[in-house]
């Protein structure tokens, strides 16, 4: 008896570990009781270290593509300084363009004219098994919502600053705590990467009138646009959430 004890305390204490979240988040004090992590999907070493990927997509766009290596340690002070990229070979297949069309798609399509032999489904929303942080954080976090972006935009105080090497928006909550966003740029189409001038986040929500578009926030050093469109094959940055759910 003594020894089934042992052994059932063992297993529960392994699960209580397991169940505590892997990853720092913030109570900024939302009314909706949103936590936000503290770093972006792929910043586990560097504070602001971009990592992309397109909207539904679980891996990111490889850095091989991209015109210099944003993972490229810098010298100690030394800020990064803007980098527009080139007109590099692009020649990553969004997984939800047929023959990378974005007229042909065949996942989260609410209009018959962008879907791909006249496809649509009611899909608004990531679900779990397309979104990046619940795929490589678990399934407790999930991609923000444009209305998560829209209040974070409303309720926080939004300051311009440098930390360490990047520049981005500390964003204060009404509790007085904060989280970092670095302007750790974007990548498009046409192979231009802007660091630190822009930041780009996605969103899990559709733009169900433009379904090749998907929503996301877009910040620069004078204008925050937290209802931005973005093409869904475009690589941009993710700052995960808490779910407020975990089945």
């Amino acid at each position: 008896m003594h020894r089934l004890f042992l052994v059932l305390l063992l297993l529960l204490t392994i699960r209580l570990v397991n169940a505590q979240p892997q990853h720092e988040y913030v109570d900024l004090g939302l009314p909706s009781g949103t936590l936000w992590a503290t770093r972006n999907i792929g910043d586990e070493k560097y504070e602001g270290e971009c990592v992309y990927f397109s909207w539904g997509a679980t891996l990111p766009i490889p850095y091989s593509v991209y015109y210099q290596d944003p993972l490229q340690p810098q010298k100690k002070h030394q800020k990064r300084s803007k980098v527009y990229g080139g007109m590099m070979s692009f020649n990553h297949i969004y997984k939800y363009y047929k023959d990378g069309d974005r007229h042909k798609i065949t996942k989260y399509c609410s209009l018959s004219e962008y879907g791909n032999e006249g496809y649509t489904d009611t899909l608004s929303t990531l679900e779990r098994i397309d979104d990046a942080a619940s795929i490589l954080w678990g399934n407790d976090w999930c991609t923000p919502t444009i209305e998560q972006w829209r209040e974070l935009a409303e309720q926080c105080t939004w300051k311009h600053v440098w930390r360490g090497e990047w520049d981005g928006y500390e964003v204060t909550g009404v509790n007085g705590q904060s989280i970092f966003l670095p302007k750790a740029g974007y990548r498009s189409g046409f192979g231009y990467l802007y660091v630190p001038a822009e930041g780009c986040y996605w969103s899990s929500s559709l733009n169900t009138k433009e379904p090749d578009d998907a929503f996301s926030i877009y910040f620069d050093s004078e204008k925050i646009d937290y209802h931005c469109t973005t093409y869904r094959s475009w690589g941009l940055t993710i700052r995960p959430v808490r779910r407020e759910n975990v089945e």
